[in-house]
C-alpha cells in the first residue's frame, strides 16, 4: 500500500524520457578547458605582493569616492581633497552645480589645477578652521575628520558654509597606534556628539569592513526641493 501511494501519479514513461535526453545532452556537450592554468598554490615575491597591497589601498580611496557620488548634489563641497581624484569624481554627478576642493596643502593643490580642473570645478587652498564657502548644499568629508587635532573645526565649517547634508567617514577600527597622522579612533556615536545638536544621522553604512560612512543632515534644512506628489496639491 505504502509503494503504490508513492508512486500515484507518476509517470514512469515520462520519466525515462527525460533521463535519456538527459543522456543525450551530456553527450553531445563539449567541455571548455579554463583560459588559465589551474594552480593550487600563488607564488609571488615580496616585490609583488606589496605592489598589491598598495593598489588595494589606492582603489579603495576612489572607491569611497565612487559610493557617496550618488548623494551629492548642488553647491559641494569636498574637504582635504588632496590632489583632487575625489573631486574630480564627484563632479561627475549631474546633480551636482558646482564643486569646491578645499585643501591646505598648496602643492596638492596646484596639482589638482593641473590634472582635475573642470567647467564646475574649483580648488581652494584655506584651512577649514578659517575658511568660509557660503551656502554649501552636500560636504564630503572622507578620512578627514581622524586627522584633526580639534574635529570640532569640521561642524564649525559646515556651520559657517551652512551646510545642509554630509557625509563623514574614517576608519571602522583602530589606527591610532601606527598610523602617526590619526589623532583620534571614532565611533557613530563620536560622529553624532561632534554635530549632533545641529544635524541628524539618516544613514549610516560601512565597506569592506574597514570603513564607517555616516549621513547627516541639517536639522532645519533650507532650500529642499519640493515634495513631487504633493507639490501641485492644495
Amino acid at each position: 500500500m505504502a509503494a503504490s501511494c508513492i508512486r500515484t501519479g507518476f509517470n514512469e514513461q515520462v520519466f525515462r524520457s527525460a533521463k535519456q535526453m538527459v543522456k543525450n545532452i551530456s553527450r553531445k556537450a563539449k567541455v571548455t578547458p579554463p583560459t588559465a592554468p589551474v594552480v593550487e598554490r600563488i607564488n609571488m615575491t615580496r616585490k609583488e605582493m606589496e605592489a598589491i597591497e598598495q593598489d588595494i589601498l589606492i582603489r579603495r580611496h576612489i572607491e569611497r569616492y565612487a559610493i557617496i557620488r550618488q548623494y551629492a548634489y548642488g553647491r559641494t563641497v569636498d574637504c582635504a581633497c588632496g590632489v583632487g581624484y575625489g573631486t574630480h569624481l564627484l563632479a561627475k554627478n549631474a546633480d551636482v552645480t558646482k564643486i569646491y576642493g578645499v585643501d591646505s596643502n598648496p602643492d596638492c593643490i596646484a596639482h589638482a589645477q593641473k590634472e582635475f580642473s573642470g567647467d564646475k570645478i574649483e580648488f581652494v587652498l584655506g584651512d577649514i578652521s578659517s575658511l568660509t564657502i557660503p551656502d554649501i548644499d552636500f560636504l564630503a568629508s572622507l578620512e578627514t575628520i581622524e586627522h584633526l587635532p580639534d574635529p570640532r573645526c569640521l561642524n564649525e565649517f559646515a556651520q559657517r558654509c551652512n551646510v545642509q547634508e554630509m557625509l563623514v567617514s574614517f576608519p571602522a577600527k583602530k589606527t591610532t597606534h601606527y598610523n602617526k597622522y590619526h589623532y583620534w579612533d571614532l565611533t557613530i556615536q563620536d560622529v553624532l556628539d561632534l554635530f549632533g545638536s545641529d544635524y541628524v544621522m539618516i544613514n549610516n553604512f560601512s565597506y569592506t569592513f574597514d570603513t564607517q560612512f555616516v549621513h547627516l543632515a541639517r536639522l532645519k534644512r533650507e532650500r529642499v526641493p519640493p515634495r513631487r506628489f504633493w507639490a501641485s496639491r492644495r
